[in-house]
């Protein structure tokens, strides 16, 4: 009976530890070089965005870039009676298309990914520079001058795909992939001729 007894009350605190260990989220901490290298980075492009004049901050963030050149259909009839303003039609736009090309391509991180605060780059926000980029003069991305670049974000595609190639990550640090990811990656691979990043089964099975 004491055996019984103590089994009983051994497989139900084994159950009770294997609860707890599930459902307590893995707690990851950041090294302080890299905590200081984050603060680094935002403090500069806080200042990087700051109106010297009116000290006004300014936003224009690679996903609003994005989203401007690219989600309104401006040959509508709905839109070329309202105030806004086709990006693509825009003479200043045009007047300083290099400079603002410029301005994308220069968010690179060290690890070929893009994002609006230095270090913090992802799939998802890769894409959206290239793509901004290539809509609005698909030559700028240049194979010779910008060989280095490009190695780059090749890189950074492969260092994020999943396992077994099961798909893409977000980043190399993410968990596991994920669709949206997978879907820019696949992109960014076609787009600077990597072939051999998709040619795998595993992604169509994902």
């Amino acid at each position: 009976i004491l055996r019984v007894s103590f089994l009983i009350v051994f497989l139900g605190f084994s159950q009770f530890l294997a609860f707890v260990f599930i459902n307590t989220p893995l707690i990851s901490y950041i090294e302080k070089d890299q905590v200081e290298s984050y603060k680094l980075n935002m403090n500069k492009f806080a200042q990087s965005h700051q109106n010297p004049s009116s000290g006004l901050f300014l936003e224009p963030t690679i996903d609003a870039n994005y989203r401007a050149i690219d989600s309104i259909n401006f040959s509508s009839p709905e839109y070329q009676s309202s105030n806004l303003i086709d990006p693509l039609q825009n003479n200043y736009t045009n007047a300083s298309l290099n400079f603002f090309l410029d301005y994308l391509f220069e968010k690179q991180n060290p690890d070929g990914s893009f994002s609006d605060v230095g270090g913090l780059g992802d799939m998802y926000s890769t894409f959206q520079v290239i793509s901004t980029i290539d809509m609005l003069n698909s030559s700028y991305i240049n194979p010779i001058v910008h060989e280095e670049k490009i190695y780059r974000i090749i890189d950074f595609v492969n260092n994020s795909m999943e396992k077994d190639g099961y798909g893409f990550r977000s980043s190399k640090y993410a968990n596991q992939s994920d669709v949206v990811s997978t879907y820019c990656a696949i992109k960014l691979a076609k787009r600077f001729d990597a072939y051999y990043l998709i040619e795998n089964e595993n992604i169509t099975t994902y």
